[in-house]
């Protein structure tokens, strides 16, 4: 008889960054070895205080046809509640999931980001 949990996701990248006031470097979130489909899940936290902040973040990957797709994941005009998003990608093998946070105002925040990668 099968395993059921066999076929769980798996994670294979967590990534958090905490009272983020301004833009990151890219960050390479997961290089598989082999063609694989992740699901990437972020979660952003606002400070109260801080309505109106622009978060406006990218995912890139490279897909089976060596085409580089760009996701926005920006959550825009930010402010309680806080804001969540999930994708699912199909990244070549060798190649990176990167999360880019570029075109994001200089002087957002406070706010907390955290993401999450699983194989699927």
């Amino acid at each position: 008889m099968p395993n059921p949990f066999l076929d769980l996701p798996k994670i294979v990248s967590r990534f958090s960054v905490l009272n983020q006031t301004g833009p990151f470097p890219d960050i390479v979130l997961f290089t598989p070895t082999s063609d694989e489909t992740v699901r990437i899940s972020l979660y952003v936290d606002v400070s109260p205080s801080h309505t109106g902040t622009q978060f406006n973040a990218s995912l890139s990957w490279t897909d089976d046809f060596n085409s580089i797709p760009g996701v926005g994941v920006g959550v825009g005009s930010l402010g309680p509640p806080s804001g969540e998003k999930s994708y699912r990608a199909r990244i070549k093998g060798n190649t990176n999931l990167i999360l880019s946070s570029a075109g994001t105002d200089s002087n957002y925040g406070p706010l907390n980001l955290y993401v999450v990668v699983e194989s699927l």
